[in-house]
Parts: structure tokens; C-alpha cells; sequence
């Protein structure tokens, strides 16, 4: 809100051009304008006058690592009750619970 969507400050300059753009506004603006969305995140309801999806609020990789260093596991748990097999494999035998351990050794990760 400070910068707007283009921001020059500091060493890293960038670009967010729906930074101005709350969930609703993007939700309402799909609704608007019947824009079709991934059978993931399922349809866009309206409860209490607030949009809200009925499938996954997000999707992307389900091993990415990098919502883990926010505190925010539910990926990794989703693949790990929907995909047990594809979940150890990753995990176990490609090694990206070892990864991850020696990257989070001051807290205890809960992926199992």
C-alpha cells in the first residue's frame, strides 16, 4: 500500500501488480466476469455476503518445502493422507524428510 504496486526502495525492486487486491476483490472479479477456474479449488460461493471456495483455498507443489519455513505444513499433510505412497517416496526414499530435518533442527517437524 505504501509503494503502490511497483516498489523501488531497498536493493530489490519489484513488481505486484494485484498487491491492491484483496481474496474478495479477486474472487469477485472471477465470479464478475465468469471466469473459469481449475476443478481444485472447486466454485466460488457466497456465505454471509463473503466469497469463499468450496475446493483448495491454494495449490502448487505439494512437497515445496518453502511454506514449512512459515509454520504451514497443510500441503505436505494433504499429500500425506491423499498420496501415502507418493508421500514416502518422496519423503523416505528420495530423502526430503532428511532435507528438511537438518534444515529445521530447532523444531520438531510434524510430517509423519
Amino acid at each position: 500500500m505504501k509503494s503502490g504496486c511497483n516498489s523501488f526502495v531497498g536493493q530489490r525492486h519489484k513488481s505486484t501488480p494485484l498487491s491492491l487486491w484483496t481474496v474478495q476483490d479477486v474472487m469477485e472479479y472471477i465470479v464478475e466476469h465468469r471466469i473459469a477456474l481449475s476443478p481444485m479449488y472447486g466454485d466460488i460461493v457466497k456465505v454471509d455476503g463473503k466469497y469463499m471456495l468450496t475446493g483448495c483455498a491454494r495449490t502448487g507443489c505439494m512437497f515445496c518445502p518453502v511454506p514449512i519455513a512459515h509454520g504451514d505444513n497443510t500441503e505436505m499433510e494433504y499429500a500425506r493422507k491423499r498420496y501415502p505412497k507418493m508421500y514416502d517416496t518422496i519423503m523416505k526414499t528420495h530423502g526430503l524428510l532428511d532435507m528438511l530435518n537438518k534444515v529445521n533442527k530447532d523444531r520438531q517437524l510434524s510430517l509423519f
